[in-house]
């Protein structure tokens, strides 16, 4: 239909991690930012979210 041919790989590389989504607001502490094994981070809005929340992942292998 759009005509994209894509080159998708045949083995993944499975990673794991611990990962946690908890409510944050301006006057929270986002000390989580600056850990040291700190792997991604994202702040993800829902329709009907009071705050802004907080997804990360430590830890990654």
């Amino acid at each position: 239909m759009m005509d994209i041919t894509l080159d998708l790989p045949k083995r993944y590389i499975i990673h794991k991690g611990k990962y946690a989504v908890s409510d944050s607001n301006a006057s929270d502490s986002m000390s989580v930012l600056k850990a040291d094994n700190l792997y991604s981070y994202a702040f993800i809005f829902g329709p009907h979210s009071k705050w802004p929340n907080l997804s990360f992942t430590l830890d990654m292998k």
